[in-house]
């Protein structure tokens, strides 16, 4: 069995590129295999070395991302439909990233992006997003 590094990280924003070069070389120092993104700004997480990246993006321009190194190939990429959540699958496991909001305020869409988690049999796009 192949043993991985998996991260999160909630990343508020990243949105300049010195801030997507640290993100590059923490990730190749701490041999990230896979890292999901939560409140990724879509515009300046175009490219990263030696990573894929998938992303959902929200009308606002905020996106959840997955980023796999190149070695890694998933399958049956989904997305939730607020742009709050992406999943996909890497030899039978599902990985799934979800970023809901903690203010009581936001309770119902909250809710609503649990209960609208990507399911094996949505979307069947593996492709990394376009830049």
């Amino acid at each position: 069995m192949d043993v991985f590094m998996i991260a999160t990280l909630k990343i508020n924003g990243l949105t300049s590129r010195t801030k997507v070069e640290m993100l590059e070389d923490f990730l190749l120092r701490q041999e990230i295999d896979i890292i999901f993104l939560q409140e990724a700004a879509h515009s300046t997480i175009n490219t990263l070395r030696s990573y894929k990246i998938y992303t959902n993006v929200r009308t606002a321009g905020w996106a959840t991302a997955m980023v796999t190194s190149n070695e890694i190939t998933v399958t049956n990429v989904t997305r939730l439909l607020s742009g709050r959540g992406i999943a996909a699958e890497y030899r039978g496991i599902r990985l799934v990233n979800v970023s809901a909001p903690s203010r009581t305020a936001k309770q119902q869409e909250r809710e609503s992006s649990v209960q609208h988690l990507p399911t094996r049999t949505d979307d069947d796009n593996a492709q990394p997003s376009e830049s």
